[in-house]
This record gives C-alpha cells, sequence and structure tokens, in this order.
C-alpha cells in the first residue's frame, strides 16, 4: 500500500511524488530444509506524467525510485536430515544441526525508472475528480547479489563431522553463492505495476 501526490507543471505535465511499503514473510519445508524468508519493502519514486494527447489520460512517465528494501532468509536443518551445497552432499549434525542467513542486495538505492499508464491525478474538467489509474513499467536496479552465511556442524560420509568453517565446506557455500550471483546479472530489472483511486 501507498499513497501519491501530484502537481500540474503544465496542462501536460504533471510532478508526482509517492511512497510505497510492504512487508512479506513466507515459510516452508522443502527437502528436510526448513526456509523463512522475511521482506520489508519500503521505496519513493518521483516522476514527471507527459500526457502527449490533450484530451488522454495515456501518459509516460520517467523519473526516480529511491529503495530502502530489506530481503533477509534464514533456514536450518534438522540433524540427520541430508542437504545439498555447492553440488556436495552433506548431512546435517544431530548434535550441531546446520543453520544459515541469506540476504539480498540491491545494486542500487537509487535507480532510473519508467512508466506508461492511463490515468491523471489532476483534474482537467469540472466534473471529472474522481480517477483509477493504473501503469505498468520498470526500474534499473543494477547488479543484486546474496550473501551467504552458514554455521553449525556439517557430516559427510566417508569423512566424519566437522563444522561448517570447514575450508572445503566453505568453498562449496561460495560456489553456491557465486552460481546464484552469476544468474542475478540476467536480472537486473525491478518490475513496477500499480493501480488505485
Amino acid at each position: 500500500g501507498g499513497g501519491q501526490i501530484a502537481t500540474p507543471i503544465t496542462r501536460r505535465i504533471n510532478l508526482r511524488g509517492g511512497a510505497n511499503f510492504l512487508n512479506l514473510g513466507y515459510g516452508e519445508l522443502d527437502g528436510g530444509v526448513n526456509y523463512c524468508a522475511l521482506a520489508h519493502l519500503k521505496n519513493g519514486t518521483i516522476q514527471a506524467d507527459i500526457y502527449p494527447f490533450e484530451h488522454g489520460s495515456f501518459h509516460v512517465s520517467p523519473g526516480v525510485l529511491i529503495f530502502d528494501n530489506t530481503i533477509w532468509a534464514s533456514l536450518n536443518v534438522p540433524g540427520g536430515n541430508t542437504f545439498t551445497v555447492g553440488g556436495s552432499d552433506y548431512t546435517s549434525d544431530p548434535s550441531n544441526p546446520i543453520n544459515g542467513t541469506g540476504s539480498f542486495q540491491f545494486g542500487r538505492t537509487t535507480m532510473p525508472m519508467i512508466t506508461i499508464g492511463f490515468g491523471n491525478m489532476i483534474p482537467r474538467r469540472e466534473a471529472h475528480h474522481l480517477s483509477f489509474p493504473v501503469e505498468l513499467g520498470a526500474a534499473y536496479t543494477g547488479q543484486n547479489t546474496i550473501a551467504i552465511n552458514m554455521q553449525g556442524g556439517v557430516c559427510q560420509q566417508g569423512q566424519g563431522c566437522g563444522t561448517a568453517n570447514d575450508p572445503d565446506f566453505q568453498a562449496n557455500v561460495q560456489a553456491q553463492q557465486n552460481k546464484i550471483n552469476e544468474q542475478l546479472k540476467r536480472i537486473q530489472v525491478y518490475p513496477i505495476l500499480t493501480t488505485g483511486v
């Protein structure tokens, strides 16, 4: 949810600003691993609504998206359960179960954005004071990354048990993190879809 304010600059251009807030939580048990993810999304926008047609509500809106978002996840593997990291199989140590955290880092906190849509917050005619705007667009985020941290005890068949600080285990955690970050290079756009009254 959020809100916006606007003021006319010319007959065909409005200056608009807004703020949006959303908190999400999600939990799942998958393959013996308990996952919990939390997202605290806060952002602001500053846009210029440009109306190319004098009597239409269609507009093109370049602007800036200001991000203050936190995305965080945790996982824990009950003792005795198996899991895979970096292509290697491990078992969570029953006496010191493995657990970890992950955080998502956006490449930018201020992002260029553009949307297109219909609707106008500024009444153009005396009888029209109600609008149902809808917009679709995107912001450029730059390179996003994740950081993974694991602690606890891990066991491998035929090699006994050790801690998550073991260099071989940490190398596999780093390989998993690098693989995900490489995939994130393909996703440098934050989609935007808004509607309101």
